[in-house]
């Protein structure tokens, strides 16, 4: 019982690692479309649709930015984000990410994003990294573990500092919980060992 129970905590954090890293992609993706006015207001058949953008026209911006090596990945990268509920087609009549003349939009745009827990966590952990880049003294930075280099890591110790220090806990209990939820989620993990936790340097 106990195997199945360790197999069936591991699929949970690969999911969440899964979803987690579907809807980083997936909000870089779109504020750079929003950026790049692909994301905008269209008109078809006297109807207009806010915030959405051309199925086609982004296949082609992915390929011609090499973001993706051809048309075929594109969509499948794409449909990726639709399986995850992160972008969806205007009419919701198409289930399947298609490269047409299609109008799709996220779901952000929409106010249509699903926001469960899970969704919760990656938005606060989403709203703590742009903090962390933001600030003055960076904890993001290569560090080294056993002969091992780790790029972008911090120590649990230092975050639970910087999370109290710019009011982001209360409490370094807080900011232990708020720190094992974003791992939990696979917003955050750690740069060794897989069991390892976030620990208080106390």
């Amino acid at each position: 019982m106990e195997g199945i129970s360790s197999v069936s905590i591991s699929t949970q954090v690969m999911s969440r690692q899964h979803k987690a890293e579907a809807m980083i992609a997936g909000e870089q993706l779109r504020l750079r479309l929003h950026f790049g006015k692909l994301i905008k207001d269209r008109r078809v058949h006297l109807r207009t649709y806010p915030n959405c953008f051309v199925a086609q026209e982004l296949v082609d911006w992915l390929t011609v930015h090499k973001e993706v090596p051809d048309r075929d990945t594109a969509v499948k990268v794409m449909q990726r984000l639709m399986d995850h509920d992160i972008i969806h087609h205007v009419c919701d009549k198409w289930p399947m990410f298609k490269d047409a003349k299609l109008l799709y939009r996220f779901r952000k745009d929409d106010g249509t994003f699903p926001f469960s827990i899970e969704e919760k966590v990656f938005m606060r952990g989403q709203s703590l990294y742009e903090h962390l880049l933001s600030s003055r003294e960076c904890l993001l930075q290569v560090r080294e573990e056993k002969d091992m280099h780790y790029k972008h890591c911090f120590a649990g110790f230092q975050l639970i500092d910087w999370l109290l220090q710019n009011g982001e806990a209360e409490s370094r209990s807080e900011g232990v919980e708020l720190s094992r939820m974003l791992l939990e989620h696979g917003i955050i993990q750690h740069g060794g060992a897989p069991n390892a936790m976030i620990h208080n340097k106390n």
